[in-house]
C-alpha cells in the first residue's frame, strides 16, 4: 500500500475513533453539519407502582434518532419516546412494575451514556372509601408486589380502571372474612377486565387477620377481580402444597376497625349466589391508589 493510501486509512480510524468515543455529533461522522447532542437537565415524574413512568430531557440535539432510554435498575415496561419530542427537549415514557430504586439511562446509540436518574418508587398505598348508607368509613391497604408481584399488578390495574367503584360487599362470613370486588349495587356481576392470574398463594404471605387476599373460584388460576378482607387469622385459607390456598398479597394499615363492624353485620340469604349478603347494604364507593 502507498504512503499516500496509509494516510487515508489513518485519517479514516481517527474519524471512527472520535465518533465512537464521543457519540455526541449528530452528522459530523458522516461529513456535513451537524448538532451537538448533551443533556442539560433530566427529571423523572409519576413515580407510583402501576403507574407511568415519564422521564423528561432538556438540552440540545435531542431529536437525533438514536437517542434511547433504558432502565438500569427497577422495572419498568412498555418503554417508548413519546411524541413531539424536538432538539431541545425529549420524553420517554414506561410502566413501573417494581418498588424502590428505579433508574432511567439516556444513551446515544448501543452504548454511550449521556446522563442518568434515579428516583424511590413508593411501596403502593389503596384507599377503600365504603358506606351503609348511614355509616362510612376507610381501610387503607399497603400492597406487597414484592412477595406478589403478578397479584399486586392485577389488583393495582383494576383500581386504576376505577373498576371498583360503585360496587358491593357482597359476602360476608361472620367475624373471619368481607368480601367484595364482584357485583354492582343492583347485585349484578361486573364481568372481569382481565385475564384470570396464577395463584400466588405459595408466596410466604399469610391469612393473617388484617391481610386482604384474592378469591377464586376451585380452579387454582381463577382469581380476577374479586377480593377479602380476613377479619381473624384463616390458616385454613393458606397453602399447603401446590395449588391450594388463597394469595395474600397486602395488609390493612388503616381501618381494621372498619373492617371489625362490616364482618359483625346482620346477613341474608337471598340465593345460592348470595348466601351471607348484608342486610344492609355495603357499598365500596370509591378505591383509589394514594402512592
Amino acid at each position: 500500500m502507498n504512503s499516500k493510501g496509509m494516510l487515508i486509512d489513518r485519517q479514516v480510524i481517527r474519524r471512527t475513533l472520535a465518533c465512537t468515543a464521543a457519540a455526541l455529533l449528530v452528522s459530523a461522522c458522516g461529513g456535513g453539519g451537524g448538532s451537538t447532542v448533551s443533556v442539560t437537565n433530566l427529571v423523572a415524574s409519576g413515580l407510583a407502582y402501576g403507574r407511568t413512568l415519564t422521564v423528561s430531557a432538556n438540552g440540545s440535539g435531542l431529536s437525533n434518532g438514536e437517542l434511547t432510554m433504558t432502565i438500569d435498575s427497577g422495572s419498568c415496561t412498555g418503554l417508548a419516546r413519546t411524541a413531539g419530542s424536538n432538539d431541545a427537549q425529549a420524553q420517554f415514557t414506561c410502566r413501573i412494575d417494581s418498588i424502590g430504586r428505579i433508574t432511567a439511562v439516556l444513551r446515544l446509540g448501543a452504548s454511550a451514556e449521556l446522563a442518568r436518574v434515579s428516583a424511590d418508587v413508593p411501596t403502593p398505598l389503596v384507599s377503600f372509601s365504603v358506606t351503609d348508607g348511614t355509616r362510612t368509613g376507610t381501610v387503607v391497604v399497603e400492597l406487597d408486589p414484592i412477595a406478589a408481584p403478578l397479584t399486586s399488578r392485577n389488583f393495582i390495574d383494576y383500581v386504576i380502571t376505577g373498576f371498583y367503584n360503585q360496587t358491593i360487599i357482597h359476602r360476608v362470613l361472620p367475624g373471619r372474612i368481607v368480601q367484595g370486588g364482584g357485583y354492582t349495587a343492583d347485585r349484578i356481576i361486573k364481568a372481569p377486565l382481565f385475564a384470570p392470574i396464577p395463584l400466588e398463594s405459595l408466596n410466604g404471605l399469610k391469612n393473617l387477620r388484617g391481610t386482604i387476599a384474592m378469591a377464586r373460584s376451585d380452579l387454582p388460576d381463577s382469581a380476577t377481580s374479586q377480593f377479602y378482607f380476613n377479619a381473624i387469622d384463616n390458616p385454613a385459607f393458606d397453602a399447603d402444597g401446590a395449588g391450594s390456598g388463597y394469595a395474600v398479597f397486602g395488609r390493612v394499615t388503616t381501618g381494621l376497625d372498619v373492617i371489625d363492624v362490616m364482618s359483625r353485620v346482620p346477613l341474608l340469604t337471598l340465593s345460592n349466589e348470595f348466601s351471607s349478603i348484608p342486610a344492609t347494604q355495603i357499598t365500596v364507593t370509591a378505591v383509589v391508589q394514594l402512592r
